[in-house]
């Protein structure tokens, strides 16, 4: 069994890295999540948080909730894990702070260090129809995915530069429509 410890990165790397290791398993890892979620969560009304200061890790933290879900990606394969083993090998690089050096024409994937904390969030921009999902698989750069507990949304998002310009690529497998959405945010100076 996983000890139930305070959160911490180093908690969450550690967790990551066993995941990738194959040290502990998917279903270990849901008990863990479960256990923390008791012991060390703070409730408030509407949503629920570990209390971490660094917001990427919370991010994993709820990631790790369906941890063991298949089959809820819309254009998943049967029997298909929805967080796969890209995804946590992108949440340890998040979690490790490794620059990203993905770059498809003038789109740059970054990670959330490498951008300055956001000072405005614009509303979405544009919606675009990903049809059978081959856009996603088209976009040119790696959308990870993860899910965001109060909502019950399972979602793929990636942060990119186009143009000097910073966007967030979004896309909801719960929502009933197909779009991928694109929303711009600008960050401090």
């Amino acid at each position: 069994m996983i000890p139930i410890v305070p959160p911490k990165v180093e908690v969450v790397k550690d967790i990551v890295l066993g995941l990738i290791e194959n040290s502990y398993s998917r279903s270990e890892v849901k008990e863990w999540i479960i256990g923390m979620q008791k012991e060390h969560s703070i409730i408030f009304p509407g949503c629920m948080s570990f209390g971490m200061k660094n917001r990427f890790a919370e991010f994993v933290m709820f990631a790790l909730f369906c941890i063991n879900e298949v089959g809820v990606g819309k254009f998943d394969s049967p029997g298909e894990q929805f967080i796969r083993d890209v995804d946590l090998e992108e949440y340890l690089a998040c979690l490790n702070e490794e620059d990203c050096t993905e770059i498809s024409g003038n789109i740059v994937r970054l990670r959330p260090h490498q951008i300055q904390p956001v000072k405005k969030v614009y509303n979405t921009i544009v919606g675009i129809d990903c049809g059978n999902g081959q856009l996603l698989k088209d976009i040119g750069v790696f959308i990870n995915r993860g899910y965001f507990l109060d909502l019950n949304d399972y979602r793929e998002e990636a942060l990119v530069e186009y143009c000097g310009s910073h966007f967030v690529l979004s896309y909801s497998h719960n929502i009933n429509n197909n779009d991928l959405y694109i929303e711009g945010f600008e960050c401090e100076k």
